[in-house]
C-alpha cells in the first residue's frame, strides 16, 4: 500500500515572512492591494486618455477621474476580500446594514459641519457671501453634478484610505497606528494642490483621523462617505470657497476673504483656517451621541501573531485548500 502523502509545510522562516495568524501577512495584503488598485486606475485612466485631454468640461473630467478610481479601489477590495480574505465585500466598512441611517446623517453632518465653519469665519470677518454666481436652470444642472461628482469622491477616497488597507494594517500594528499612516497619507495628497497651505494639509489628516474613527465607531464607512460628499459640496458648489486650494466652476455663490491667513483660510479656503480644527473636535462629539460604539465584527482589533508554518497555504498533497 501506498504511504500516505504528506502535508507541504515551508520552513518556518519563509511561513513567518508572508502568512500569520489571520493568513497572509497585513503588509502584504496592503502591497497587493494598493498593486492591483494602482495598476486598474491607471488602465482608466489610459482608456480615456483622450477623453480626459480633450475639450470636456471640469466637473465631467472629474467625474470621469472619480469614476476610474473608484472602480479601481472597489474591485481591489473584492479581489483581496474574495481569494484572500474569503469574506464578503461588505466586510470591509460597506455592510448594508445601517447603511440607510448613517450614509444620510453623514450628509447633513458634512453640510451643517462646513456651514458652522463659514458661519464662524462670517462672525469672524474673515469670509463674506457676496451675492450668486449661477443663476436659472444652470443652479439645478451644477448642483446636481457636483453632487454626483463629490458622493464618488467620498465612495473612492474612503475606500482608498479608510477602508481595506484600514482593516488589513490594523491586523498587523494595531488600530490607531494604522489610522495614522493612513491619515498621514490622505493629508500628503493634499500637498501638490494649488493654493493649499500648512493648515490645511494638518486639517486634511486631522479629519482623516476623526473618519477613520467613525468606521470603528459606527460600524461602516457610511456616515463617513455621506459626510466626505456633502462636506466638499457645501465647500465647492454651495459657498462657491476653495476646496485644498482650488475654486470649482459653476459655484452657486461668490464670496471673499480678508484678514491673516491662520483665520480666513486664505486661498486654501475654510480648510486652511485653524477654526477648522475646533469643528472637527465638535463633530467628533457630536457623532459619539448620534450613534453607539458599535465596531465592525470584521475587524480583528488583536494583532496578528506568526502563524503555524504551513498553516495558511494549500494542502497541495491533499488537493485542497485550508478553511477560510
Amino acid at each position: 500500500m501506498d504511504a500516505e502523502p504528506e502535508s507541504f509545510a515551508p520552513p518556518p522562516l519563509i511561513s513567518g515572512i508572508f502568512f500569520s495568524s489571520y493568513g497572509l501577512r497585513s503588509g502584504w495584503r496592503f502591497l497587493l492591494w494598493a498593486a492591483i488598485a494602482a495598476a486598474l486606475i491607471a488602465g482608466g485612466f489610459g482608456a480615456l486618455h483622450g477623453v480626459l485631454h480633450g475639450s470636456i468640461s471640469l466637473p465631467r473630467r472629474l467625474l470621469l477621474i472619480e469614476c476610474v478610481q473608484f472602480a479601481g479601489a472597489f474591485i481591489a477590495t473584492w479581489i483581496l476580500a474574495r481569494f484572500i480574505d474569503r469574506k464578503p465585500l461588505t466586510s470591509f466598512g460597506l455592510t448594508l446594514n445601517g447603511a440607510g441611517r448613517r450614509f444620510p446623517i453623514g450628509l447633513l453632518c458634512g453640510f451643517v459641519s462646513l456651514s458652522f465653519l463659514v458661519g464662524l469665519l462670517a462672525l469672524s470677518r474673515a469670509f463674506s457671501l457676496d451675492g450668486l454666481a449661477i443663476r436659472g436652470p444652470a443652479i439645478l444642472e451644477y448642483g446636481a453634478l457636483w453632487a454626483l461628482v463629490f458622493l464618488l469622491v467620498g465612495l473612492s477616497e474612503e475606500l482608498i484610505t479608510r477602508g481595506y488597507l484600514l482593516f488589513a494594517l490594523t491586523q498587523g500594528i494595531g488600530f490607531w497606528p494604522a489610522a495614522v499612516l493612513l491619515a498621514a497619507l490622505f493629508a500628503a495628497g493634499h500637498i501638490g494642490n494649488p493654493g493649499e497651505n500648512a493648515i490645511g494639509i494638518a486639517a486634511a489628516g486631522f479629519i482623516g483621523l476623526v473618519l477613520a474613527w467613525s468606521l470603528k465607531w459606527t460600524g461602516s464607512l457610511w456616515w463617513a462617505i455621506g459626510f466626505h460628499a456633502a462636506w466638499d459640496w457645501a465647500e465647492s458648489y454651495f459657498y462657491g470657497v476653495p476646496d485644498s486650494g482650488g475654486l470649482a466652476p459653476g459655484h452657486l455663490f461668490t464670496s471673499s476673504h480678508q484678514g491673516p491667513v491662520w483665520l480666513s483660510g486664505g486661498s486654501a479656503g475654510p480648510e486652511g483656517s485653524a477654526l477648522v480644527f475646533v469643528v472637527i473636535v465638535m463633530l467628533a462629539l457630536v457623532l459619539s451621541r448620534i450613534f453607539p460604539n458599535t465596531p465592525p465584527p470584521e475587524l480583528h482589533w488583536r494583532k496578528e501573531r506568526a502563524s503555524t508554518p504551513g498553516a495558511h497555504l494549500p494542502r497541495i498533497a491533499e488537493g485542497r485548500l485550508p478553511p477560510g
